[in-house]
């Protein structure tokens, strides 16, 4: 199997609509935590902490990457770090329609955000 870095410059990839040229990647000096930047290999956004945190991506890379809508990436890359924190796991999102899992990662977003700002969590 072909490690993500192979997989980044070869071409032509699946679902992408047959372009074969690498993916431009976010770099560290473009990060922006608040801009949903992440480091693999985790899905927790600017976690940039770890020793193995080196390669930069977004929802926009992934998207490409996949030929996905911003959008659905988005919304699976927010419920990949919910699951990431320990929040939920994998299988509370089996059966969940896509709305559903939107509606369940907002409703965790808005009641982080009300926790700051209360100054709980």
């Amino acid at each position: 199997m072909a490690s993500w870095r192979e997989a980044l410059t070869r071409g032509p990839y699946p679902g992408r609509r047959d372009r074969a040229e690498p993916l431009a990647r976010p770099t560290r000096e473009d990060a922006n935590p608040a801009a949903s930047t992440r480091y693999a290999p985790s899905f927790v956004i600017g976690d940039d902490r770890r020793p193995d945190a080196d390669h930069p991506y977004d929802a926009t890379t992934v998207a490409a990457f996949l030929g996905w809508g911003e959008t659905k990436v988005k919304e699976a890359l927010g419920a990949l770090e919910l699951i990431e924190r320990g929040t939920f796991q994998s299988p509370d999102f089996y059966g969940m329609t896509q709305k559903q899992a939107r509606a369940a990662v907002t409703g965790v977003r808005q009641a982080e955000r009300h926790a700051r700002r209360l100054g709980i969590g």
